[in-house]
């Protein structure tokens, strides 16, 4: 394979021209920000660097009387377990009068990432007003994300789940043989509203022996039922009832009837399982 020295030199000047153009705009960047607001963030369980490193459009200060915005992050605890951040916005010097006060609740499902983002984002809202009136505003872009609200699901089973399993065992020898089978079969529907389970399973052995010319044959049967329905009274408990029935000749049961009811808790919220 010959690669030909023009064709080298078009890549050569390509290269070139990229990195041209990237110093270009890294340096109308950085000169746009020598004019960016300073800012002093006054939190002290905040992760100052991930902020940074997320909101590069704004110049940060360690001291306070150097900002010309100074934002206080205060926090207290909700009653479903989450956090309220309040973050004040107070402008100083050259944005003096310009305050403002958002809001961001966490969850007490959020894990460290979803508030490190919520945050942040509140973070990036409040502090628009300020970058505006400054040059470096002509390089910020403004988008909305629309919100995707949950369709209805359409399941031609009706959110029913059906299992069916069976499983069987031979053995035999001259003196000895025997053979076991079982079966279960199993419906369950589980919904925002109502969680539904059934269960039936059977099972029949057979064992042989002979002993002294004589056969001696032993049989055993069981079988059962269970079931389960519980109704969801609230996003964390629901109620209801639970029933088995069971029967088995090797245990010397003919019939067993235990029903209870059935309480249950989610740790979260229904809406946010899956």
């Amino acid at each position: 394979m010959v690669i030909s020295r023009s064709f080298i030199t078009f890549i050569t000047i390509l290269n070139i021209m990229g990195i041209s153009l990237y110093s270009q705009e890294k340096s109308k960047f950085d000169q746009l920000k020598k004019s960016a607001p300073r800012v002093f963030i006054d939190c002290e369980y905040c992760d100052i660097e991930y902020i940074k490193t997320e909101i590069p459009f704004v110049n940060y200060v360690r001291d306070r009387m150097e900002a010309q915005v100074h934002v206080l992050i205060t926090t207290q605890g909700t009653g479903g377990g989450g956090v309220e951040y309040t973050i004040t916005f107070m402008g100083q010097k050259e944005f003096e009068g310009m305050e403002n006060v958002l809001k961001f609740v966490s969850k007490r499902t959020d894990t460290e990432e979803e508030i490190r983002e919520g945050l942040v984002k509140t973070l990036k809202i409040g502090l628009v007003p300020y970058v505006a009136k400054t040059p470096i505003s002509e390089l910020l872009n403004i988008s909305m994300e629309e919100k995707v609200e949950p369709t209805a699901v359409e399941d031609k089973w009706n959110f029913w789940v059906f299992s069916l399993s069976t499983h069987t065992f031979l053995n035999g020898e001259k003196l000895r043989n025997s053979y076991s089978l079982w079966g279960n079969f199993s419906a369950s529907r589980v919904t925002p509203e109502l969680k539904v389970r059934l269960g039936i399973s059977n099972s029949l052995s057979k064992d042989s022996f002979i002993v002294d010319d004589e056969e001696i044959k032993s049989y055993s049967r069981s079988g059962s039922f269970s079931g389960m329905i519980v109704k969801s009274i609230n996003e964390h408990w629901s109620i209801g009832g639970w029933l088995n029935i069971r029967s088995s000749t090797y245990d010397n049961i003919k019939l067993s009837v235990s029903p209870a009811p059935a309480i249950e808790f989610n740790v979260f919220p229904y809406s946010q399982s899956t």
